[in-house]
């Protein structure tokens, strides 16, 4: 008798079938297929006295439930092979009640998608996890509540917005992380300090050092003034009156979780995102990486099994870690993103699937950092030269390395520098003393991968969520994209600067976090879900209800401090909806269509606009 398995993603079905045959049916739910409805109290779709979620089918998946419904007839034993998250968890229960098979499914779970995960999760099947689907479902209705009522709130208090502004229990904390660094950086004060290198040649060079007074606590730096009267007492030569050797470790290399690959890749967190997806689902044969969706940096015992084989076959016994970063105590389900196969090297890889450039690097990096989580660590010879001028001191480093292992893989990283082989007393000929006068810079903006790791560090958001909210943020027009780099918009403030008023502890980074650590004592089984919530409405209701009435409206429009040369009335930055670009116009749109495009603009902008709401001005 056949057995039907269902799958999230169509992607997978091919190469599920290849591995279990024809002895299984293989389909695909397509993600979710349900979703809550805008029904009951402000459109929640959930009945707040029981705390349940009020469902419907969704519209785009009528067939796929159509067919799952006739299909699931015909079998007796149904696997629901849904992804090993809490999403998964729930589409997998939200399966099991639509298409009435309580009594003959089965629950079945992997990390890979290779031969021996499939079949390994086929042998040992499990029930739902009703644990997982409260925490989802939990999750789910604080989304919908927060989100559409600070939404509805935040679209009434302002006006003429170029877009209708949104809000979110998430969303909000993230767009005010961004905000707060751009305040951070718009108070920044910078500090003036000076250093002093001591010249040998282009390639050999010495540094000013005082770790008795040191400026700003930084034993590098010098006070500007006094720098320029240390200048004045530098002439001859440096004589060397201390060596000091010493020998380190290098730091072991914790394998990734996905927060960190995100910041780690250097893309957009979208592209990231569906790289990692297609690196899962693989390339016909497999998949080429673990569940991505992670915040664990756990390997498991199977694969430290197979990096130890792999390593003592490529490289030797003495390359093998004597113990993993991140392993130790920890007992969470996930695994962090490894490939399945060390024997598939990413130009392996390359040449066989004709990988993309960008799933190339995101397979690379994943490869690299997983076998150098398992491979011993370096050692690190240093020797450090002091010299002296004139009861003045300076410094000069050299380092080698006497055992390279995870190096091994990083050629680059042996690159052999050039040995000054100094001894004590030796005189050191100095051809330039310069001074060179610095300041401090203002913390970066932040890039979508520190700002990931930064949501991840307080613990807001979760892996499967967070390329989307910088997605929604960029959609809202709450944040612009500069160099690499996310730039606050004046809208993004405006909607944020409402949502303190309206409600400053939904909106705050320790909330949020809290939030996600009841989840997960929600997931745990330990925290009951129902009082979770309760508590949060109770709180929800007094500090958001009684504060609406005292917010004031306030208009989004901004004038550009600059009269139209056609009408004589204000200029005032604008947005078109449809090209996704920022200009400046006339404030008597539609009568006058003067627009110009913005200083330093890259792009001009044509004289045509597209799809402006009349409705908005």
């Amino acid at each position: 008798m056949q057995k039907l398995v269902i799958v999230e993603s169509p992607n997978k079905i091919k190469t599920i079938k290849k591995y279990l045959g024809n002895d299984y049916e293989v389909m695909a739910s397509v993600g979710h297929v349900l979703e809550l409805k805008t029904a009951g109290k402000f459109g929640f779709g959930v009945n707040l006295d029981t705390w349940e979620p009020i469902y419907e089918e969704k519209q785009d998946k009528k067939k796929v439930i159509k067919d799952l419904k006739a299909a699931s007839k015909k079998f007796d034993e149904i696997l629901i092979a849904t992804d090993p998250d809490r999403e998964g968890e729930a589409i997998a229960a939200n399966l099991v009640n639509l298409l009435e098979i309580q009594n003959k499914y089965k629950r079945i779970k992997y990390n890979e998608i290779t031969e021996t995960a499939i079949k390994n999760a086929i042998e040992n099947p499990l029930l739902i996890n009703q644990n997982l689907v409260n925490a989802q479902k939990t999750r789910r209705i604080l989304d919908r509540i927060i989100g559409f009522r600070l939404s509805r709130i935040v679209d009434l208090k302002i006006s003429q917005p170029p877009i209708t502004p949104t809000a979110g229990r998430v969303q909000s904390v993230a767009l005010k992380l961004i905000i707060d660094k751009e305040k951070e950086r718009k108070s920044f004060v910078p500090i003036q300090y000076s250093t002093i290198k001591a010249l040998q040649s282009d390639e050999i060079e010495f540094e000013y050092f005082n770790n008795i007074k040191p400026y700003q606590n930084n034993s590098l730096w010098i006070e500007p003034k006094e720098a320029e009267a240390i200048i004045k007492e530098l002439k001859g030569d440096l004589v060397v009156k201390n060596i000091k050797v010493s020998e380190k470790k290098e730091a072991k290399v914790t394998p990734f979780k996905q927060s960190v690959l995100y910041k780690r890749a250097g893309i957009s967190s979208g592209a990231v995102q569906a790289s990692l997806q297609s690196l899962y689902e693989g390339y016909g044969s497999g998949g080429l990486i673990s569940y991505p969706r992670t915040d664990s940096t756990r390997l498991s015992k199977t694969f430290l099994e197979h990096a130890q084989q792999f390593i003592v076959k490529n490289f030797g016994q003495e390359y093998v870690a004597k113990d993993i970063k991140g392993f130790a105590g920890d007992q969470d389900a996930h695994e962090a993103i490894r490939p399945t196969d060390l024997n598939l090297t990413p130009d392996k890889a390359k040449e066989m699937f004709e990988l993309k450039e960008i799933d190339y690097k995101i397979y690379s990096l994943i490869y690299q950092n997983s076998l150098q989580a398992t491979m011993n660590v370096p050692i690190r010879k240093t020797v450090r030269y002091e010299l002296e001028n004139n009861n003045h001191s300076f410094k000069a480093t050299e380092s080698d390395i006497i055992f390279d292992g995870y190096y091994k893989i990083m050629p680059d990283k042996l690159n052999k520098e050039k040995k000054l082989n100094l001894k004590l007393n030796d005189v050191v000929p100095i051809k330039e003393y310069k001074l060179i006068n610095s300041e401090t810079q203002p913390p970066s903006r932040y890039s979508e991968g520190s700002l990931i790791e930064a949501m991840d560090e307080i613990k807001v958001g979760r892996p499967s969520t967070f390329a989307t909210i910088i997605k929604t943020l960029k959609e809202r027009l709450y944040v612009e994209n500069g160099e690499k780099t996310l730039i606050p918009s004046d809208f993004g403030s405006i909607v944020l600067e409402k949502l303190f008023e309206i409600s400053p502890e939904i909106i705050n980074e320790k909330y949020t976090s809290s939030i996600e650590e009841k989840l997960d004592l929600i997931a745990e089984g330990t925290e009951d879900y129902k009082k979770v919530l309760d508590i949060f409405w109770e709180d929800f209701q007094k500090n958001v209800e009684t504060t609406t009435e005292n917010i004031t409206r306030t208009s989004a429009i901004q004038k550009v401090d600059e009269m139209c040369p056609e009408d004589n009335v204000d200029l005032i930055f604008r947005f078109n909806k449809a090209t996704r670009q920022k200009f400046i116009g006339c404030s008597n749109f539609p009568k006058c269509k003067f627009v110009k495009s913005l200083p330093n603009s890259s792009q001009s902008y044509k004289k045509k606009y597209v799809n402006w709401s009349k409705k908005k001005q």
